[in-house]
Order: structure tokens, then sequence, then C-alpha cells
């Protein structure tokens, strides 16, 4: 969701697995204009990180390396909020910062006009929403 119009670019209900991450990224990115680099906060899942950094980069010679490598994009920004549930209650929130300087972040977020923590409740408060079980 984004954040500051709350508009869903893109929305698909499917399991957490790589392949539907890849492809909920790549839709992403082909939606946004050319040379935006956005702001990507998201829950633990893993497997976003490995969506994300392989949608924002590309692969770079490297003097005295013979084979490109894979660099991600300059000023690319990701964070994650990690809950940690035991016995079905919450113990503990981690903020952990994947990608760029927790900085730039948090200056980031403030232009925008939101508070500047790492935040992933839009999406909580939607899944709450979007799901509803046939009676």
């Amino acid at each position: 969701m984004e954040a500051t119009t709350k508009g869903i670019p893109i929305m698909k209900l499917r399991s957490r697995t790589l392949d539907n991450a890849m492809g909920v990224i790549h839709e992403l990115c082909q939606r946004m204009p050319s040379g935006c680099t956005p702001i990507f906060t998201s829950d633990g899942l893993k497997l976003y990180f490995y969506a994300l950094t392989a949608n924002f980069g590309h692969w770079a010679l490297r003097e005295g390396i013979r084979k490109p490598i894979w660099e991600i994009a300059v000023g690319f920004l990701y964070a994650q909020v990690k809950k940690i549930h035991r016995r079905r209650r919450l113990v503990m929130v981690e903020h952990l910062m994947l990608c760029g300087e927790r900085e730039k972040l948090t200056t980031g977020l403030k232009a925008l006009g939101l508070s500047g923590k790492i935040n992933t409740a839009f999406v909580e408060r939607l899944n709450g929403s979007l799901y509803s079980p046939q009676v």
C-alpha cells in the first residue's frame, strides 16, 4: 500500500512464496515511473528481500573482477518489522534495516508526511479487511 495516498498499486491474494513475491514486485516496478526508487517497509518475510533486490539493481563490471556482480540500486531503502510471537502472544518487535541507512529512511518517511517510524500497520489493517471467509 502506498503510505501517503493509501492507494493499492497491486494486490494478489496468494501464498507467500518466492515466485509470488517476485511477481508482485515485478508488476509494481512496471507500474512505477522510470528511475523511481521508493522506500520499502514490510513484515519479516525474508522472500521480500530477494524479490526487491532482484528488481532494484543492475549488473556491473568491477575493475579487476572478470564476472559482473549484482549491485543494489543507489538510494534503495528497505526495512522490515519482524514480530516475534510465543504462544500466540506478541513478545518482541524488531526493526531491521536491510538496505540503506536508518537515518535516510527516517528522513524519507518524514518528507512524505509520516512519523518516520518503520511500520507495517497499513498492510496489517488492510489484511483484516481483505480476508472475509464465506459463511
